[in-house]
């Protein structure tokens, strides 16, 4: 039935249509500017990455471990607290479980990029593993009293266009990546 105001109802996957020049489309640069005001006044504290390694056997975990892509999510989005990260005991150490969620990442972003996923949707390679992380930035300014601490994600990411944001869940995973950034 057509809407008797306008004339018609809007396909968002009609030709010519583009979700970009909506006016939430335009919002994402507002809404990024914002964010990047909340690092600047030290309310962000973490820093969220996308990582990529490749193990030089052929196969995931085969051989030697090494980052060919570590990709900062920019403007620095809001993690919400750690207390859903518990220390449990295990048979062989104290290990870290739990969940957190990610919030207000960009709208720049692309659904295929937050999941580790190529152009189109094509997987990652048998060689490569995909991951996200987060790293609590200390005080005083040592980047080696930062723990980089690895997530995988629980779920597909969420677009909430009414906030211009992605919305993620991680569940914290072991093999972190030493404090200098390089593979354990």
């Amino acid at each position: 039935m057509p809407c008797s105001c306008c004339g018609g109802f809007t396909h968002i996957d009609a030709p010519g249509f583009d979700v970009d020049k909506t006016l939430a489309g335009r919002f994402v640069k507002v809404a990024d500017c914002l964010r990047n005001m909340n690092t600047t006044f030290g309310l962000r504290r973490c820093i969220v990455r996308l990582i990529f390694t490749q193990s030089t056997g052929g196969s995931r975990a085969v051989g030697e471990e090494y980052v060919p892509s570590a990709t900062e999510i920019l403007p620095n989005p809001r993690v919400l607290d750690f207390t859903g990260i518990a220390e449990v005991v295990s048979s062989a150490a104290l290990i870290e479980a739990g969940s957190l969620v990610v919030q207000e990442i960009s709208g720049r972003y692309q659904e295929d990029a937050l999941r580790g996923l190529g152009p189109g949707g094509t997987p990652i390679p048998k060689d490569t593993s995909f991951y996200w992380e987060v790293e609590f930035v200390n005080r005083g300014g040592n980047p080696l009293s930062n723990v980089k601490r690895r997530f995988t994600p629980s779920s597909v990411p969420a677009y909430l266009p009414g906030k211009v944001q992605w919305v993620q869940t991680l569940q914290r995973a072991q093999g972190d990546r030493k404090r200098d950034g390089q593979p354990r």
